[in-house]
């Protein structure tokens, strides 16, 4: 499989090469929890990156020097997802191989041990990866989402002022749709703002890749 696995790389057609392990389906001896939370990690990656992945959560790959030269991860309890994220989001060629894997009954993973603490931990790093990423998407959908619910609160006012002549009782209403309004426009305020910030973080890993690149050629 190790030859599989680089040989997309030895001929240029690939960046990163993963191994994807469900091919065939759940793989002998694996939980059928961990089969599922595998499968539905790998559609939300689809999802958030645009891609199509067999399997996002396997650690058995190879990288070529483009890859690890754009690199930037800052999770810190597993890099798995968070590879995929990055060097999709930076155009890099992923590419997957079918891989057969074993797994034994007393086989206990250091890693995923604990189903809820590991879906928890990797969703706080994708959250982190996706926010910093696509900033304007991420606060953006926030705040149109929080004003889009005030002008609910607005209808509910202002068609009972048209049937009824009168904001009495409503006018609370009106103060929670006009609240919402504000902090939904506030948060569309920030995704503009973290959107600019977002062009610095750009050029800066684009500082950060020539500095590794350079300090490589040295060696």
């Amino acid at each position: 499989d190790i030859q599989k696995l680089i040989g997309p790389i030895l001929k240029d057609e690939a960046d990163m090469v993963a191994s994807a392990r469900f091919s065939k389906g759940k793989p002998k001896n694996m939980s059928r929890v961990k089969y599922w939370g595998n499968k539905r990690m790998t559609s939300l990656i689809n999802f958030l990156s645009g891609k199509k992945f067999a399997d996002v959560s396997s650690g058995f790959r190879a990288y070529n020097r483009e890859a690890m030269l754009n690199l930037n991860l800052f999770g810190k309890f597993t890099y798995t997802q968070e590879v995929f994220l990055d060097l999709s989001m930076k155009n890099l060629r992923i590419v997957q191989i079918p891989v057969e894997v074993k797994y034994f009954k007393e086989r206990k993973s250091k890693v995923a041990s604990n189903v809820l603490s590991y879906a928890s931990k990797t969703f706080w790093i994708i959250f982190r990866t996706i926010r910093d990423y696509k900033p304007l998407k991420f606060f953006g959908g926030i705040g149109l989402f929080i004003f889009t619910a005030g002008l609910l609160f607005d209808a509910v006012l202002f068609g009972h002022y048209i049937l009824r002549g009168t904001f009495t009782p409503y006018i609370s209403v009106g103060f929670i749709g006009a609240y919402l309004n504000s902090v939904g426009l506030g948060v569309i305020f920030l995704a503009l703002v973290a959107d600019m910030f977002d062009r610095m973080r750009i050029n800066q890993e684009k500082i950060l890749y020539y500095e590794k690149k350079r300090l490589f050629e040295k060696e």
